[in-house]
C-alpha cells in the first residue's frame, strides 16, 4: 500500500475508532507531512443596521471604495486576487478564501494561519464610519476543528480565545459546540439575546454548507497547476461550472496546486469553493446561501466532483427561510455519524457529518 494510500485509510480509522488525529500525528511523527495547509477555513458572517433600526436611511458597503477592502483583507494576513461584482453583492477571491459586501452585511472566510476575526474591529468602524451602520445586528462566527490548532495565531490560538475575542465587540453573544469534540466537529457563535428593540434580519436568510476531507486523489489531480494551469479550465474540467444554473464564476489556480471560486446568482445568492487538493491533509468547502428547499440536489453535484472520505453538512435558517434545516440526508455510499439540529431566537441550525462506506471498511 503506497503511504498517501496508508494516510488515507488511516484517518478513517481513527474517526471509527475515536482517536484523534493530533494524538495520532503525536505517535507517529515520522508520517506527519513537513509541508502542511490547513485547510479548514473561519467563516464570520455579520450584519449591520442603524442606530435604531428602523429601516432609516443609510450607505451602502458595496459601495465603499476597493482600497478599504484590501485595508481589511489585509489585516487578517490575506490580499485580494480577483473581484466580480452585480447589482446585489461584490465577490472578492482572496489568496486565503473570499470575502462577500452585500448593502449591509459582510463575509469574511479565510483559511491557513490567517487571522479573520480582525476583520470584525475593522469592519464594525468601517461601516459606521462610512455607511452609518452604527449596530451589530447578528453575527455568525464557526469553524470546523483545526489539524493543527497550535500553528495558529492571536486570537485563534484556541475557540476560548476566539469567544474571548467576540465577546468584546458581540453584545448577548454565546458559543456552542456541535460534533465529537475530541475528534472531528464544529464550533459556532452567534448572538442569541436580541437587543430591546427586538431588531432580527427581516427577509430570508440561509446558509449551506459542505466541509469535506480525505478527498479521492484521482479526483484531486484536475485541480494542480500541472492540469490545469488557469481557475477557468478546472471549473470547466470538474464540472463546478454546473453546480448552479445561471451563475456567474470567478475562479482561480494556485500553483503548484490549490483552487478557489466564487460565483454570483440573481437575486443576491452566492456559492463559493476552496480547494486543497494535497493527499495528506486534502480539504474542499462549498457554501451557498442559495434559497434551495433541501440542497440534496447540490449536495449529490458536489459529492460526485470531490468524492471525500469524510463530509460535515451545516445549514442554517431563519424563520422566513424555505429551506429545510430539520432533515437530515440519506447518502447512497455514506454512512451518518452525527446529527444535532437546535433552535435559536431568529435561527435553526442543522449540523450532520458522514462518513464514506467504502473507507470504513478497511477498519
Amino acid at each position: 500500500m503506497a503511504a498517501q494510500d496508508f494516510i488515507r485509510v488511516t484517518a478513517s480509522c481513527l474517526r471509527a475508532n475515536f482517536i484523534s488525529y493530533r494524538a495520532w500525528s503525536k505517535k507517529f511523527k515520522w508520517l506527519v507531512p513537513d509541508h502542511f495547509f490547513e485547510g479548514a477555513e473561519k467563516l464570520l458572517s455579520i450584519w449591520f443596521t442603524t442606530e435604531e433600526g428602523k429601516g432609516e436611511e443609510h450607505g451602502d458597503l458595496k459601495k465603499i471604495p476597493r482600497g478599504k477592502w484590501d485595508e481589511l483583507v489585509r489585516g487578517v494576513d490575506a490580499e485580494i486576487l480577483s473581484e466580480i461584482e452585480d447589482e446585489d453583492v461584490r465577490a472578492f477571491i482572496l489568496s486565503e478564501s473570499s470575502l462577500f459586501v452585500f448593502e449591509n452585511r459582510i463575509i469574511v472566510k479565510t483559511c491557513g494561519t490567517t487571522r479573520c476575526l480582525k476583520a470584525l474591529e475593522y469592519s464594525i468602524t468601517l461601516a459606521a464610519k462610512m455607511c452609518g451602520l452604527t449596530r451589530l445586528q447578528d453575527v455568525f462566527y464557526s469553524r470546523r476543528n483545526f489539524l493543527q490548532p497550535k500553528a495558529q495565531v492571536d486570537m485563534h490560538s484556541s475557540f476560548s480565545d476566539e469567544v474571548g475575542y467576540l465577546d468584546k465587540f458581540v453584545e448577548g453573544g454565546a458559543p456552542y459546540v456541535m460534533g465529537k469534540v475530541n475528534i472531528d466537529c464544529w464550533f459556532f457563535y452567534t448572538k442569541v439575546q436580541r437587543s430591546s428593540t427586538g431588531v432580527s434580519i427581516g427577509q430570508p436568510d440561509q446558509r449551506f454548507e459542505l466541509i469535506m476531507s480525505d478527498l479521492d486523489p484521482q479526483a484531486m489531480k484536475q485541480f494542480y497547476y500541472s492540469s490545469n494551469q488557469t481557475g477557468h479550465a478546472a471549473t470547466l474540467s470538474s464540472g463546478i461550472s454546473k453546480l448552479i444554473p445561471g451563475a456567474r464564476i470567478d475562479s482561480h489556480m494556485f500553483q503548484p496546486c490549490g483552487y478557489s471560486c466564487n460565483a454570483i446568482i440573481p437575486g443576491g445568492f452566492y456559492f463559493t469553493i476552496h480547494i486543497t487538493p494535497e493527499t495528506d491533509f486534502s480539504f474542499a468547502s462549498f457554501e451557498t446561501n442559495h434559497p434551495d428547499g433541501n440542497h440534496a440536489g447540490f449536495m449529490e453535484k458536489v459529492l460526485n466532483i470531490f468524492k471525500p472520505g469524510h463530509l460535515i453538512v451545516t445549514k442554517l435558517a431563519n424563520q422566513l427561510s424555505k429551506t429545510n434545516v430539520m432533515s437530515d440526508f440519506r447518502l447512497e455510499n455514506y454512512d451518518l455519524q452525527d446529527l444535532q439540529i437546535t433552535k435559536y431566537p431568529c435561527y435553526d441550525v442543522h449540523y450532520s457529518s458522514y462518513d464514506v462506506r467504502s473507507l470504513a471498511d478497511h477498519c
